[in-house]
């Protein structure tokens, strides 16, 4: 099978009642533990992110044809990535920041990450140690260092998501060259999705991917 990618996102409510209001529609459609881990969350803004993000896997999967219950299939690997334990359902990854939540899914049987951050002010010593040494040179040769270490922060991200051992992996041990990098032994496929001037997002695969289109929806 021909390998299909996804990029859908969506926007936060702009108030707690907003939040509110989406909760108590959908609320009933989740299982305890995806229900408690969202009431787990003490900002509301934080809560309406992981409430849409799921809410874009399920879109997403039932795209694809998946018509089981995906909240009730959703679990954790060993690594706390996130998947749909249902036969045949393609890979997905999540990520949100600032005000929007974004969902990659891809079949074919590849895999595929995504990473979105909000453009701000960065404390560059934080991070050094995440970077390879080629990649953090040219983020402080750059004109424009704010920008540029969120485009490579989120290129590693998509990765090491993609991968399945996030951001807490051997990171640094990622060798960029063009729109692909090596990682792990794998070769691993990236693109820049460009649908906030404000945010840097990147996806990553394991297959051949196309530069992709986010698709947005409302909720």
């Amino acid at each position: 099978m021909d390998a299909a990618l996804q990029v859908l996102y969506t926007e936060s409510g702009s108030s707690i009642s907003c939040h509110e209001k989406l909760w108590l529609q959908y609320r009933q459609d989740f299982p305890p533990l995806l229900r408690n881990k969202i009431e787990s969350f003490r900002d509301w803004r934080d809560r309406q992110l992981n409430l849409l993000g799921k809410l874009l896997i399920c879109r997403a999967l039932e795209s694809y044809g998946t018509i089981q219950d995906i909240l009730g299939a959703y679990t954790l690997d060993m690594h706390g990535r996130p998947f749909v334990n249902l036969p045949g359902v393609p890979d997905f990854n999540v990520s949100h920041s600032g005000k929007y939540a974004v969902c990659a899914a891809l079949s074919g049987g590849g895999r595929v990450g995504i990473d979105i951050e909000l453009v701000r002010d960065v404390n560059f010593s934080d991070f050094e140690s995440f970077f390879p040494q080629d990649v953090w040179k040219m983020i402080m040769q750059s004109s424009d260092k704010v920008r540029t270490f969120y485009n490579y922060w989120t290129i590693l991200e998509s990765i090491a998501k993609a991968h399945g051992t996030g951001i807490g992996g051997p990171v640094k041990d990622i060798r960029i060259q063009g729109k692909k990098a090596e990682y792990c032994g794998q070769t691993w496929n990236f693109s820049e999705i460009k649908i906030f001037p404000e945010y840097s997002c990147h996806i990553a695969a394991n297959i051949a991917i196309s530069a992709a289109v986010g698709q947005g929806f409302i909720y």
